[in-house]
């Protein structure tokens, strides 16, 4: 895979601090999500927690849909992150995942896959609920960028090129101000698809999109 830039543009966190502050409600949660992906970065412990458990409670709840958590806090290479997605979306019959992102039982592969029908509906909606996302960006900058254009890629690839029954797949990333960081990166996996991007030329979409919000 195409190496990437290790850091993001730095943003100085007392600048960060000066940005708008959202009481996170149900309300803020789906609308962000609606049309994008979002990033929940707050610079307080107590208010991540809120706003992990308000996410879990609400996309919990959502009728016809799957919510895949992950623990961020133990992802912090590419070993790592395929044994959160192992626990967290297992392959139905069993097969372990592969060493790598792409290839037939990579990562990619096990994101694509459809989920079981749910009480005999088709799952229309798949939420990724990252935690601490901000853990993977610190330690591993090279993976995180690949992690969340991954997730990103195969959105946008059900979205707007798959022949495949709907599923449209949102991603949650909560985490510290290291990801409001990563978001002001115009060029950053959170703004931009990486040179060589496959799902920039597959999607023909400019760049995977993400909104921000900060929890107080």
């Amino acid at each position: 895979m195409r190496r990437v830039r290790s850091r993001p543009v730095r943003v100085e966190i007392e600048k960060l601090l000066q940005e708008p502050c959202a009481l996170l409600t149900a309300e803020t949660i789906v609308r962000g999500l609606d049309e994008s992906h979002l990033v929940v970065w707050g610079h307080e412990a107590r208010h991540r927690q809120h706003a992990s458990e308000l996410a879990r409670e609400l996309l919990s709840s959502v009728p016809e849909a799957q919510v895949v958590e992950l623990d961020g806090s133990s992802m912090t290479d590419l070993r790592t992150v395929r044994g959160q997605i192992d626990r967290a979306l297992p392959d139905p019959e069993g097969r372990p995942l592969g060493p790598s992102f792409d290839g037939p039982t990579g990562v990619w592969a096990r994101l694509r896959e459809m989920p079981p029908a749910m009480s005999g509906h088709h799952v229309k909606r798949r939420y990724y609920l990252w935690h601490d996302a901000d853990t993977l960006l610190a330690a591993n900058p090279s993976t995180f960028s690949v992690m969340v254009e991954t997730l990103a890629g195969v959105a946008a690839e059900a979205e707007f090129v798959s022949d495949d029954l709907l599923l449209i797949h949102r991603v949650l990333l909560i985490g510290g101000p290291e990801l409001a960081t990563c978001w002001h990166d115009a060029s950053g996996p959170l703004r931009a698809w990486r040179s060589g991007s496959p799902w920039a030329v597959m999607t023909k979409t400019d760049a995977p999109k993400f909104g921000m919000l900060r929890a107080c």
